[in-house]
């Protein structure tokens, strides 16, 4: 859905997307982003930008977690497995999965 948004608006704008039909599949998409946008949010909530990034093998700007931060990030994760597929049209893979992306 996002694909073929910035797809077809980058190369004819906002009109192309509409009159090729996607806008057909707009509150899906707003749906999927706001969702994205929760998480994002909650993502946003356990880290720390001030702290000078290390790498995976560092503190990466986490800061000193909580159970709960490390659930709820892991609980995070495989929602957005689930998500970006369907928001984008690509698995976490690259392998392009949708058909309809009216839809």
């Amino acid at each position: 859905m996002l694909r073929t948004l910035l797809q077809q608006t980058l190369n004819g704008g906002l009109t192309q997307w509409v009159g090729n039909g996607y806008a057909q599949g707009i509150d899906n998409l707003i749906t999927r982003l706001e969702r994205l946008l929760v998480i994002l949010k909650d993502v946003r909530g356990c880290i720390d930008t001030s702290k000078k990034s290390e790498g995976c093998m560092g503190d990466y700007w986490i800061r000193d977690e909580t159970k709960e931060e490390t659930e709820m990030l892991t609980d995070h994760s495989h929602e957005l497995f689930k998500l970006l597929p369907e928001i984008t049209g690509y698995t976490e893979d690259g392998d392009y999965v949708s058909k309809d992306l009216k839809t």
